[in-house]
């Protein structure tokens, strides 16, 4: 289980940044996850309003927040990279991917650092497992989002990291 230890325990605050303000911060952006996750279901749109701060907070706090900082900024680039790539790809003549997606996977890149990469596959699957049950009720041509699939692994990912933490 040792291998999987910088993944389930992506937590390594600097020795200077209390506990306390870490629980506020990642309460934030869970509170901020939640509701992306809601407009995103609603009107199929992820904020920008909400997006661009966390993504900037993200970059801004990494190297006050973590010992291993620069890797939490190289991770949430290439996910964009990764993700911007996949975005402008048509599937069945149209985009499979909006740039809210993108942009909200970024952020879980720069605040969970090599850990989105459980992020990524948790929401992948909660993703496919709800296309299948919607193209099975409804046909193929209905479109579901994606925001609520990348929050979700978002907040387990932060479950975990707390979790690992405190024990």
């Amino acid at each position: 289980m040792e291998q999987y230890a910088p993944i389930l325990h992506w937590i390594q605050l600097r020795p200077w940044v209390p506990e306390w303000a870490l629980f506020v911060i990642l309460g934030v952006f869970a509170a901020a996850c939640i509701y992306c996750a809601a407009v995103d279901l609603r009107e199929r749109i992820i904020p920008n309003k909400v997006t661009y701060p966390m993504g900037l907070a993200s970059i801004v706090l990494a190297p006050v927040l973590w010992e291993n900082w620069l890797l939490h900024i190289v991770t949430g680039l290439i996910v964009f990279v990764f993700f911007f790539v996949l975005a402008n790809i048509k599937v069945r003549g149209q985009y499979a991917m909006g740039m809210g997606d993108v942009k909200l996977y970024t952020v879980a890149g720069f605040l969970l650092g090599i850990a989105v990469i459980p992020c990524i596959v948790i929401s992948t699957l909660v993703g496919t497992f709800e296309g299948v049950a919607v193209m099975i009720k409804r046909g193929v041509s209905q479109h579901i989002a994606h925001g609520h699939h990348i929050c979700l692994g978002i907040l387990a990912m932060i479950g975990l990291g707390i979790q690992g933490m405190i024990s």
